[in-house]
């Protein structure tokens, strides 16, 4: 490998060692994203990646108008050698966080617009990167909010619809092991926490992480979190069959207001007609039909408030 890192100018050395904190490979925005700056131009990227291609130190994935880069394990590991050599390790790292977390969080916020299946798809094609990101904020202190930020964006369109329930659980906990200040994240955390476990069943976890979250969220002064514990204790009835009082948590309380602006409602009354087209006869033909982009029966829960990254820098993540 030393022979080959010989072969390489500086900048193609520097390129190779930043790509090295990719897990599972990139495309050419994040690689412009997360590796530009006043020492490689973003300008430069694409060149860049075509030379390591062409000397066997990446490999180019081609497929559907895009391509993806990868580096073989035995050079990726070289590459973080020569990053911890450099001192860029641990801020390369941050930058692929705040790259990856952007990426989740257009995902939870554009779930009604034109783009989501493109923005779905390249979510699932940058799994083992969120993944990666998520094992930074879990290792470095500081950083567990932003973890569990992630997996409050990721959740529906992942953890939910994916069909990775037992992950999301494990991801929540860590994040909400880590992160104990009263803030929105940590009520809405605790909520979803909640949800993911009534969806897998575990009946005894439910309703103390309901209560905890539940009771956070009546000490904040924030209509979205009301409001999401109210859609959480709404779907926990319903999973356990009560409907009555699934629609009465959706009919009921002032945050409803922020749900039916939310998710494009008219009525209350529709908000209660959806929960009973939720129940398994039916499930999901009203959100169909209200949503049509929407592939699930359950109603997206607000979202907080946006967060500013730590590294400026527009995520432009598409197909």
């Amino acid at each position: 490998m030393s022979s080959s890192y010989e072969l390489c100018d500086e900048p193609e050395r520097l390129l190779w060692a930043r790509l090295s904190v990719f897990a599972g490979g990139c495309e050419l925005d994040a690689a412009e994203g997360i590796c530009a700056d006043y020492l490689l131009a973003a300008g430069e990227v694409l060149d860049l990646l075509a030379a390591l291609t062409g000397k066997s130190i990446l490999i180019a994935d081609h497929g559907k108008g895009r391509v993806r880069y990868r580096l073989p394990e035995t050079l990726r590991e070289y590459g973080q050698e020569r990053l911890q050599e450099f001192g860029e390790y641990d801020a390369l790292r941050r930058r692929h966080r705040d790259w990856h977390e952007q990426l989740a969080r257009r995902v939870y916020t554009d779930w009604l617009s034109p783009q989501i299946a493109n923005l779905t798809a390249r979510l699932y094609r940058e799994h083992a990167n969120v993944r990666a990101a998520q094992d930074f904020c879990q290792t470095e202190p500081g950083e567990a909010e932003a973890g569990l930020r992630i997996a409050m964006h990721v959740w529906l369109f992942y953890y939910w619809i994916g069909g990775h329930v037992s992950e999301g659980r494990y991801r929540l906990g860590q994040a909400l092991a880590r992160f104990g200040e009263p803030t929105v994240w940590r009520a809405q955390g605790l909520l979803l926490a909640s949800f993911l476990a009534a969806v897998g069943g575990d009946r005894g976890a439910v309703q103390p992480l309901l209560e905890q979250g539940t009771s956070l969220a009546g000490q904040l002064n924030d209509p979205a979190t009301q409001a999401f514990a109210d859609w959480a204790a709404g779907h926990v009835c319903l999973f356990a069959g009560d409907l009555p009082q699934a629609i009465a948590h959706s009919e009921d309380g002032p945050a409803v207001e922020h749900i039916l602006t939310k998710l494009g409602f008219t009525s209350r009354a529709q908000v209660a007609a959806w929960v009973t087209a939720s129940q398994p006869a039916g499930e999901g033909r009203l959100a169909a039909a209200r949503c049509p982009r929407l592939t699930t029966g359950t109603a997206m829960p607000p979202a907080p408030s946006p967060v500013t990254p730590s590294r400026d820098g527009a995520c432009c993540a598409t197909a």
